[in-house]
């Protein structure tokens, strides 16, 4: 575990100080753009409906499967977390949903968009526990109430934001997906990387 000097300078496992406030806001953008995807389809239901000649409860899936495979992950990420370290599955988290994401952009028919869907909803399943547990072991206790205050936040607004790009085609919505979301996550996979331990966080 990362340890705090009575200064309140963080330290990773090997005694070297490392910059909290950059490794929080990476992982708080990381987290944040993976969450995006969640529910950005919805407004292009209407679109998918047509294109594909399917009803309204079989579109409802792409949302609908994705919160499931979602439910299905989560607990499972506290197997992984015991163990692989905290590092290692963050990124491996972002590389599927990355896949999960290019799938989607790719599909020439519903059931590959739902497959890309559900490849994307395991990457987020595993980032949000991972995000959630990396947050507390980086802050000693007093702090780790306004720490998972901000977990929060960003897990509930940003399934919020995709309904200000309303006016995108489900295409566009997956181009747009691909250059923010993936961008943002390369560039934090980079920040993780050179500002954790080798061996990342243990708990």
């Amino acid at each position: 575990m990362n340890s705090i000097n009575s200064e309140d300078k963080p330290v990773d496992q090997n005694g070297r100080p490392y910059n909290r406030l950059l490794l929080v806001f990476t992982l708080l953008i990381g987290t944040f753009s993976t969450f995006l995807t969640s529910t950005m389809l919805t407004t292009a239901f209407p679109t998918l409906m047509k294109s594909f000649s399917i009803s309204a409860n079989t579109v409802q899936w792409l949302t609908t499967g994705f919160m499931l495979m979602m439910g299905i992950v989560i607990p499972i990420t506290g197997f992984f977390l015991q163990r692989f370290d905290s590092r290692k599955l963050y990124l491996s988290a972002i590389v599927i949903f990355f896949v999960g994401t290019i799938v989607c952009y790719f599909a020439q028919n519903f059931w590959t968009i739902l497959a890309g869907r559900l490849i994307e909803a395991a990457g987020v399943g595993i980032t949000s526990p991972v995000y959630q547990t990396i947050m507390t072991s980086i802050f000693p206790p007093a702090k780790r109430g306004a720490a998972m205050g901000s977990a929060g936040i960003v897990v509930g607004l940003a399934p919020c934001n995709w309904a200000n790009v309303c006016w995108l085609d489900f295409n566009s919505l997956f181009v747009a997906n691909a250059i923010f979301s993936n961008h943002t996550d390369l560039s934090n996979c980079v920040n993780y990387w050179l500002f954790h331990t080798k061996k990342g966080i243990t708990h």
